[in-house]
């Protein structure tokens, strides 16, 4: 993406995911809760709301473009 999507835009994302689970509305959303060694603070503070599914196995460098470290995806869900 090279530096194309923000903090910002993943705060509005969540923000709109929340809305419509609050109006009756389904979501997935498939996202990274680390990535690179990293962790998605924002994500692992929101996800917790919802039914999270961790994908794949946990492992370090799972993705081989990556180098940094643990990569996880997880899918979350609110049915």
């Amino acid at each position: 993406e090279q530096g194309g999507w923000t903090f910002s835009d993943s705060v509005q994302l969540i923000s709109k995911l929340d809305k419509y689970a609050d109006e009756g509305g389904k979501f997935v959303l498939f996202e990274e809760i680390y990535s690179n060694g990293k962790p998605n603070q924002l994500l692992l503070e929101w996800a917790g709301k919802y039914n999270v599914v961790q994908l794949g196995d946990n492992s370090n460098n799972c993705n081989y473009q990556r180098k940094g470290g643990k990569t996880q995806e997880v899918l979350v869900h609110n049915f």
